[in-house]
Protein backbone atom coordinates (compact mmCIF):
# COMPACT_ATOMS: atom_id res chain seq x y z
CA UNK A 1 0.00 0.00 0.00
CA UNK A 2 1.42 3.30 -0.98
CA UNK A 3 0.71 5.25 2.24
CA UNK A 4 2.69 2.53 4.43
CA UNK A 5 6.14 4.94 4.14
CA UNK A 6 4.55 8.30 4.24
CA UNK A 7 2.63 6.91 7.96
CA UNK A 8 5.86 5.36 8.93
CA UNK A 9 7.69 8.69 7.91
CA UNK A 10 4.95 10.29 10.12
CA UNK A 11 5.32 8.00 12.91
CA UNK A 12 1.83 6.73 12.37
CA UNK A 13 0.97 2.96 12.23
CA UNK A 14 -1.43 1.99 9.56
CA UNK A 15 -2.94 -1.39 9.85
CA UNK A 16 -4.68 -3.41 7.45
CA UNK A 17 -7.33 -6.02 8.49
CA UNK A 18 -8.43 -7.88 5.69
CA UNK A 19 -9.13 -11.60 4.67
CA UNK A 20 -6.92 -13.23 2.69
CA UNK A 21 -9.98 -13.63 0.07
CA UNK A 22 -12.96 -11.09 -0.41
CA UNK A 23 -15.25 -11.09 -2.70
CA UNK A 24 -15.47 -9.64 -5.99
CA UNK A 25 -17.49 -6.44 -6.34
CA UNK A 26 -18.61 -4.10 -9.27
CA UNK A 27 -17.22 -0.38 -8.82
CA UNK A 28 -15.54 2.20 -10.62
CA UNK A 29 -11.99 1.64 -9.97
CA UNK A 30 -11.26 5.21 -10.52
CA UNK A 31 -13.94 6.50 -8.33
CA UNK A 32 -13.09 3.66 -5.28
CA UNK A 33 -9.33 5.00 -5.89
CA UNK A 34 -10.26 8.72 -5.56
CA UNK A 35 -12.07 7.87 -2.30
CA UNK A 36 -9.89 6.01 -1.03
CA UNK A 37 -7.16 8.07 -1.16
CA UNK A 38 -9.17 11.07 0.28
CA UNK A 39 -9.98 8.69 3.05
CA UNK A 40 -5.80 7.85 3.68
CA UNK A 41 -5.16 11.12 3.16
CA UNK A 42 -7.35 13.16 5.41
CA UNK A 43 -6.44 10.39 8.17
CA UNK A 44 -2.56 10.77 7.99
CA UNK A 45 -2.98 14.86 7.73
CA UNK A 46 -5.04 14.49 11.06
CA UNK A 47 -3.70 11.81 13.11
CA UNK A 48 -0.49 12.61 15.21
CA UNK A 49 2.52 10.89 16.02
CA UNK A 50 2.12 7.43 17.83
CA UNK A 51 -1.43 7.38 16.35
CA UNK A 52 -3.34 5.09 14.44
CA UNK A 53 -4.71 4.32 10.88
CA UNK A 54 -7.13 1.04 10.83
CA UNK A 55 -8.08 -0.04 7.62
CA UNK A 56 -10.59 -3.21 7.30
CA UNK A 57 -12.73 -4.91 4.97
CA UNK A 58 -15.12 -8.27 5.20
CA UNK A 59 -18.10 -9.02 3.74
CA UNK A 60 -21.84 -7.56 4.68
CA UNK A 61 -24.28 -9.72 3.69
CA UNK A 62 -24.20 -9.09 -0.73
CA UNK A 63 -22.24 -5.99 -0.39
CA UNK A 64 -18.32 -5.20 0.46
CA UNK A 65 -17.80 -3.19 3.99
CA UNK A 66 -14.41 -1.18 3.87
CA UNK A 67 -14.12 0.73 6.94
CA UNK A 68 -11.04 3.41 7.96
CA UNK A 69 -10.83 3.93 11.29
CA UNK A 70 -8.22 6.61 13.33
CA UNK A 71 -7.01 7.84 16.17
CA UNK A 72 -6.53 11.19 15.01
CA UNK A 73 -8.49 14.97 15.75
CA UNK A 74 -11.93 14.15 14.09
CA UNK A 75 -14.35 16.68 13.29
CA UNK A 76 -16.13 19.09 15.48
CA UNK A 77 -19.39 18.52 15.71
CA UNK A 78 -20.59 22.03 14.41
CA UNK A 79 -18.47 21.06 11.42
CA UNK A 80 -20.15 17.78 10.41
CA UNK A 81 -23.75 19.42 9.31
CA UNK A 82 -27.07 19.01 9.58
CA UNK A 83 -27.64 16.02 8.42
CA UNK A 84 -25.03 13.83 10.13
CA UNK A 85 -25.94 15.44 13.35
CA UNK A 86 -29.70 13.78 12.85
CA UNK A 87 -27.59 10.73 11.77
CA UNK A 88 -26.14 10.62 14.81
CA UNK A 89 -22.82 11.51 13.55
CA UNK A 90 -21.43 13.87 16.77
Amino acid sequence: MVYFPQAEEQGVILRLDMPESLPDVRVDPDRIVQVLNNLLGNTLRHTLPGGEIRVSAARDGEWLAINVQDTGTGIAAEDLGADNAAAGHQ
